[in-house]
């Protein structure tokens, strides 16, 4: 057979929508940059599946999983209105 086969991929798709391909020293290695989590949403989502998970909670935290998995793309802590700032440590004890 001479050519691509049946379904065979011709490009690969290396980045999500929502990250930007950055140089590195090294040629040809690209590194991703993508805006921060918003850390309110992170942690929320954390103890979310914690409490699942200790809880034994099987069908509730396949559901929650599956709700993340929904929203892998972009999730709803990136939206540009609420992104944590790069250059701005974050306290961890609120301050």
């Amino acid at each position: 057979m001479i050519g691509p086969r049946p379904g065979e991929k011709l490009h690969e798709e290396l980045f999500n929508p929502y990250e930007r391909p950055q140089p590195t020293p090294a040629q040809k290695i690209m590194r991703a940059e993508h805006p921060r989590l918003d850390p309110a949403w992170e942690q929320e989502t954390f103890d979310q599946v914690n409490w699942l998970v200790l809880d034994g909670d099987a069908a509730a935290l396949a559901a929650k999983v599956a709700e993340l998995a929904a929203v892998r793309q972009v999730p709803p802590a990136l939206d540009p209105s609420t992104a944590v700032a790069a250059d701005v440590p974050a306290s961890r004890d609120g301050a």
